[in-house]
């Protein structure tokens, strides 16, 4: 059966995908590849499957010595996590529904640990994705052309890299202390709130953050920062600095600044340089 709780896949997609539905089914938690734990012993792992973790409970589901490429992805029970460990991908093609804890880079490893969308995916729920490891050991990215959405009652934080192409409608922050959050590679489309908080850095690669729906781009005791690179620029909304917060154009970066109000303290350091 097709259940309702997958919020963000037309019905008409699911049902002409011939969508294959499997149920976490082992209240204890345990190995995402283990066929035993999904009540069709099958584990979900091709792209015309949908898997849910629904089943009451406090629980960890892992992913290890597995990439699954699946369909669509629901989690409805706000009291269960996913982690995806170092070197493995989870790769969803059409939908993200989460209440839950997914965290990127669950067991710290030194190797990339991604999620990687395919196609324009809504990310759903009121749950928490973490990425849990620096740089590109913790990943969100997406393929040429897609475009992701954070909604409004989702959030998104810790350190790692969004490489995706993303539309944020609900919270992105940066909140490991000394340690950066990075917004590379696909432009941003912020309605929503960007945060640097609790020490943390949200570094600005080479990017354009366009907010002309009013987001907010937040350092609050937190650094939001202009790495060195190609031009990165925010466009329209407004740029905040609260608490001891300050944003920083770091030596060698260009910061353009379009259109948008600027409240609070900007640092420019070095031979960096911010024009508007």
């Amino acid at each position: 059966m097709i259940r309702t709780a997958i919020r963000s896949l037309p019905v008409l997609l699911l049902a002409s995908a011939g969508l294959a539905q499997t149920q976490w089914n082992n209240a204890a938690g345990g190995a995402w590849n283990l066929p035993s734990n999904w009540d069709t012993s099958d584990v979900p792992d091709m792209p015309d499957e949908s898997a849910s973790i629904d089943l009451a409970g406090t629980y960890t589901v892992v992913i290890s010595s597995i990439d699954p490429s699946i369909l669509a992805l629901s989690i409805t029970n706000p009291n269960a996590t996913l982690g995806i460990n170092g070197a493995e991908t989870l790769t969803i093609g059409a939908g993200l529904l989460n209440d839950g804890l997914i965290v990127v880079d669950f067991n710290n490893s030194s190797s990339h640990s991604i999620v990687d969308f395919l196609t324009n995916v809504t990310i759903d729920g009121s749950g928490l994705i973490t990425l849990h490891q620096i740089a590109d050991r913790a990943q969100i990215v997406s393929s040429t052309g897609a475009v992701v959405t954070n909604s409004a009652t989702h959030t998104i934080d810790g350190r790692g890299r969004i490489r995706a192409a993303m539309i944020n409608n609900g919270l992105i922050t940066a909140n490991r202390a000394n340690t950066a959050l990075e917004l590379l590679d696909g432009d941003k489309t912020n309605n929503g709130l960007l945060l640097a908080t609790d020490s943390g850095y949200l570094d600005l690669v080479s990017v354009v953050v366009d907010q002309t729906g009013a987001g907010v781009v937040r350092a609050d005791n937190g650094k939001v920062r202009v790495v060195a690179g190609d031009a990165s620029s925010i466009n329209n909304g407004s740029i905040e600095s609260i608490n001891g917060g300050v944003v920083e154009v770091l030596g060698g970066a260009e910061f353009l600044v379009r259109d948008a109000t600027l409240a609070g303290s900007v640092d420019i350091l070095g031979s960096g340089t911010m024009r508007a």
